[in-house]
């Protein structure tokens, strides 16, 4: 895949051209950027998954962003979106998935220092570590698999567990990594041969953020939309089920929390999503604005935005930046920046 060797092999190519030149030269003077957690130790739901930004890199992020780009916030970017205004600054938002503890421990309190306004998109079910990402339970499993690697018996019971799920057989790890969201009875099940709690990891470890801290983070200025109910891959479920799943999540945030605005982050992606379901969506429950993780794109309906996941990748937001921006005029060569649904 073009995407995939760029910007795992070839981002140095870009590193050599200014970014000035290179927001001049594609136009795209708004960017959006998204994150999921910040920490200098990746916590056990995510170890297995990805690596997190550092406090220290994070930092730079948001210092190297501040360099060329100024702040905009929700109510800003609302306007500017519904509004269609046009600007000549070069301006960017930032934003967060999931609702994870470490927004209000270690990224708020660095981005209010610096002046940087951002949105968290929180997945209802999950507000005050009620239940957890089923992706993140694979985290937490896969690290208490672990711990049995040299016990036979549980090696044949879990084999024995596969294939009465149907599950394929193959490495743990990745078989495990796999899964999706159809598959949370049969990783309940792996989890309580394995000895694992998830109910006592969620109490003892506390990976989200509880109503009472995002009531304080909403006092500080920081803005909050839906992310779905339970996190699941949107392409997998049926339209009635995804407009369940966007609506249920928008309306709680924004009524449990007396906000005036409505927005939505898809969960994973929003990738495959017609457009018929945007205006399906706008009739059920009217929003202000909806996000996707394509990165440096455009979209067909206006009020759904893409976003530059920075975690991907592993790359320092120059360089990132910069590959998104090089990709971006690699793909305008053959019209493909716009996303038709």
């Amino acid at each position: 895949m073009l995407k995939s060797i760029i910007y795992n092999r070839f981002n140095f190519l870009p590193s050599i051209l200014p970014l000035k030149s290179m927001i001049s030269l594609t136009g795209q003077r708004l960017i959006m950027v998204v994150y999921h957690t910040v920490c200098d130790k990746a916590p056990v739901h995510i170890k297995h998954l990805y690596q997190p930004r550092s406090l220290s890199t994070f930092t730079d992020d948001m210092k190297f962003l501040l360099r060329y780009y100024e702040p905009i916030g929700l109510s800003r970017l609302k306007d500017r979106v519904l509004k269609n205004e046009k600007t000549t600054k070069n301006q960017f938002f930032v934003s967060f998935d999931d609702g994870l503890s470490e927004f209000y421990s270690c990224a708020a309190p660095l981005l209010k220092r610096l002046g940087i306004p951002a949105t968290c998109f929180l997945n209802t079910a999950f507000i005050d570590n009620k239940d957890m990402f089923y992706r993140y339970k694979i985290s937490v499993l896969i690290e208490e698999i672990q711990k049995h690697k040299d016990n036979p018996d549980f090696w044949k019971e879990f084999h024995a567990l596969k294939d009465s799920y149907g599950i394929p057989q193959g490495y743990y790890r990745t078989v495990l990594l796999n899964l999706d969201h159809t598959s949370i009875s049969f990783i309940h099940e792996a989890a309580k041969l394995a000895g694992l709690d998830f109910q006592e990891y969620l109490k003892t470890n506390k990976p989200y953020m509880t109503a009472t801290q995002i009531s304080e983070l909403i006092q500080q200025g920081f803005t909050f939309g839906g992310h779905s109910i339970d996190h699941p891959g949107f392409k997998l479920l049926d339209d009635k089920e995804k407009i369940r799943q966007a609506v249920q999540s928008i309306r709680e945030v924004s009524e449990r929390f007396n906000l005036n605005y409505r927005t939505f982050a898809f969960p994973f992606t929003d990738h495959g999503i017609s457009k018929a379901f945007f205006n399906a969506l706008y009739a059920e429950y009217p929003i202000d604005l909806s996000f996707g993780t394509a990165g440096l794109k455009q979209d067909i309906v206006r009020r759904n935005l893409q976003r530059i996941p920075i975690e991907e990748y592993g790359l320092s937001a120059e360089k990132r930046l910069k590959t998104d921006y090089f990709y971006y005029m690699l793909k305008g060569m053959t019209g493909k920046n716009i996303i038709k649904r």
